[in-house]
């Protein structure tokens, strides 16, 4: 069965008072929420009334931090009076339930649900893997703009340590950890992408979701062949580019990118804002990216008579080996120029 796409949406992690869910939920009703739910008491009580919710999506599953689906025993215990819901087992504690559940992710839900940004995601659950669902759920750190996370005793917010997230102090007292993303209002600069291969069939859902996620334009340039030297390749493209206004004027970032990467990989993570001077590289799959003004620098390097003098000596004083590490001369030509950021 296939899921409904979410460009945009609200993630919840279980319910508190099904009364005050609803009036929440009738308040944003142009909002997509994504309510996610393991205790079959909350079930019962949200499934008789999902029909009046059509933009609210019911995931009954346990939150778990390997993408897995599968059964797992979620242990009830009381702590002071306040229900915990813990997936590992309370050697410590009274358990005063336990219920079978199937589990999900963060990762799983974006990916099938194509979900292009995550405006609020809310841990109400007070579980002990609370961490561990929101090292999950960063993988996808730059398409969630706001974290809330329920106070307890398993969550210890100076133990949660992402890049991409800040304290957010202005609701202090309110029972939650509140995180904002720190590139929140930096507005998504225009990226073109051109490929140096076709996308493989098992990597097409992953690369499909990261150009929807940073609106990519693809380019339909050549591919790399295997005859040809990938600073000829990126030295080409990158000509087609700029020897064409309507290209060169639209975009602010262009990228050179190998979709084979994504085979062992969930994302590929952009950063922005970038100076000129600075070029991300990852050397393996010969992935590229920098600001128009790097691109053009780049471009008119490579098509100098300095680099191609410089190249034409190597091959020439090293024959025998020259092919095989041509593509580390090239890095190591470049790396003398630009600020290098390898990925």
């Amino acid at each position: 069965m296939s899921m409904r796409q979410l460009k945009k949406c609200i993630i919840m992690y279980g319910l508190i008072c099904l009364n005050s869910f609803i009036e929440w939920a009738n308040s944003i009703p142009t909002q997509n929420i994504v309510l996610v739910e393991p205790r079959k008491m909350f079930l019962d009580q949200i499934r008789p009334v999902l029909h009046r919710l059509p933009h609210v999506i019911l995931v009954p599953k346990l939150l778990t931090h390997d993408n897995s689906n599968k059964e797992q025993t979620m242990y009830v215990c009381d702590t002071q009076g306040t229900h915990a819901f813990l997936v590992n087992y309370p050697e410590d504690a009274v358990i005063s339930s336990k219920e079978k559940c199937y589990t999900t992710s963060v990762c799983n839900i974006i990916r099938d649900h194509k979900i292009q940004v995550i405006d609020q995601l809310i841990i109400n659950l007070i579980t002990d893997n609370t961490k561990e669902i929101l090292t999950n759920a960063c993988v996808y750190d730059h398409i969630i703009s706001y974290l809330h996370v329920r106070t307890s005793t398993y969550f210890d917010d100076t133990q949660f340590d992402s890049n991409c997230f800040r304290k957010d102090t202005s609701h202090s007292q309110d029972g939650y950890s509140r995180f904002v993303n720190k590139n929140l209002n930096v507005p998504l600069p225009q990226i073109a992408m051109y490929l140096t291969e076709p996308v493989p069939q098992d990597c097409q859902s992953k690369f499909d979701l990261l150009i929807a996620q940073y609106n990519i334009t693809i380019l339909p340039l050549p591919y790399l062949s295997k005859k040809e030297a990938p600073y000829d390749f990126t030295a080409n493209n990158l000509e087609t580019i700029f020897t064409d206004t309507k290209l060169n004027t639209c975009f602010d970032i262009f990228m050179q990118f190998n979709p084979r990467y994504l085979n062992n990989s969930e994302v590929f993570k952009l950063f922005f804002p970038l100076k000129p001077d600075v070029i991300y590289l990852n050397r393996p799959y010969d992935i590229i990216y920098t600001t128009k003004n790097g691109a053009h620098m780049l471009y008119q390097i490579l098509k100098s008579t300095y680099f191609t003098d410089h190249m034409s000596d190597l091959e020439r004083n090293r024959k025998a080996i020259f092919k095989l590490f041509r593509k580390q001369y090239f890095y190591d030509y470049i790396s003398k120029i630009f600020v290098i950021k390898n990925y």
